[in-house]
């Protein structure tokens, strides 16, 4: 993450907002599937059936570049549990 938001009593602290993205902000690609299932859409809540969950958190992966198996996702691309356990959101080496 190249804009972090640092500590205010650092020397020179970073006054950016750090920039929150899928990739950059969740660290678990099971976390946006569960706040997609909860709490979408917003006036029904929690009505959303599993494929349709799983096909907008594959929208949003593809969106924020996000790469399943060191591959981009393309237009024909099947989002389902085994390859959503392979999702790798973070580079944990930049943070």
């Amino acid at each position: 993450m190249k804009i972090q938001r640092l500590n205010p009593a650092d020397e020179n602290p970073n006054p950016d907002t750090p920039n929150r993205t899928i990739g950059s902000y969740w660290p678990y690609a099971t976390t946006l599937y569960w706040y997609i299932q909860d709490s979408m859409p917003f006036p029904h809540p929690k009505t959303l059936t599993n494929g349709q969950t799983y096909a907008i958190t594959a929208y949003l992966l593809a969106v924020n570049n996000i790469k399943i198996d060191g591959e981009e996702l393309e237009d024909d691309f099947v989002l389902d549990k085994e390859k959503l356990l392979k999702v790798v959101m973070l580079d944990l080496a930049c943070l």
